[in-house]
């Protein structure tokens, strides 16, 4: 564990250091609506009374449940005087933190088939990713995952396909913009039909005008990444992460 512990820093600080810039910054955009016209987000008390309520103000659109985050906001409203650049700096070591849960996640309980291009973590679908979800798997697993599982058979009678989802997001500066995705069915990858990790790998290989053109069936649909900055990255990944920029884990 002592020799882990340089590494799980790194993962810490990279992921941090991605936000570190927003410091400098006032409220913009959402921030306005949900921290600083927000009197649930300037105080512990009120934050607590407030409790059940939804995260955006009933006035802009009263959406979405997290009174944990509202929580964290009036704490460090409290302790800040409400300065922006003390909540955007939290935001940032939360995002550190984030980060070292995600590492540690990946290392324990990813599925042995999987691989990573750029910062994005890709699995075929099986019984064993499902049941990451739990006991309760089939009711809290993506629906359309747990339909594909069960009738796999069926939708490939041929058996010569496998579904590939993109499961996960690590920090990385090739996926600033894609942090939020996850659960993405994947079709093609440079043109290229998807039918198991292996043709990834392969696909990944091709660029399109320097460019990785990853196709969901979902949205966004296209995920775009520059393939030199996925091909500088690699090193940094590896170190950071324990794992080369593409590769299939055994």
């Amino acid at each position: 564990m002592p020799a882990r512990r340089p590494s799980l820093a790194l993962v810490c600080v990279a992921g941090a250091a991605i936000y570190l810039p927003t410091a400098q910054s006032t409220f913009v955009q959402d921030d306005r609506a949900i921290v600083a016209a927000n009197p649930r987000a300037h105080s512990v008390s009120q934050a607590l009374r407030a409790f059940d309520e939804p995260y955006w103000p009933t006035p802009s659109g009263g959406e979405y449940y997290r009174p944990l985050t509202i929580l964290s906001y009036a704490v460090d409203w409290t302790l800040s005087g409400g300065r922006a650049g003390w909540l955007h700096l939290m935001n940032a070591l939360w995002h550190g933190l984030a980060s070292l849960l995600v590492v540690l996640v990946f290392e324990r309980w990813l599925s042995p088939a999987a691989a990573v291009a750029g910062g994005l973590i890709f699995q075929e679908l099986s019984r064993q990713y499902l049941k990451e979800w739990g006991l309760n798997w089939q009711r809290e697993a993506p629906q359309r995952f747990v339909y594909m599982d069960h009738f796999q058979s069926e939708l490939f009678p041929d058996r010569n396909r496998r579904v590939v989802i993109l499961s996960q997001v690590l920090p990385a500066n090739s996926t600033i913009g894609y942090d939020d995705l996850a659960y993405l069915t994947v079709t093609k990858v440079n043109g290229k039909e998807i039918k198991s990790l292996e043709d990834l790998a392969e696909a990944v290989k091709h660029p399109i005008e320097g460019f990785i053109k990853i196709e969901t069936e979902e949205d966004p649909k296209q995920i775009e990444l520059d393939a030199s900055q996925v091909a500088s990255e690699a090193h940094e990944l590896q170190e950071n992460y324990g794992i080369s920029s593409l590769q299939r884990l055994q």
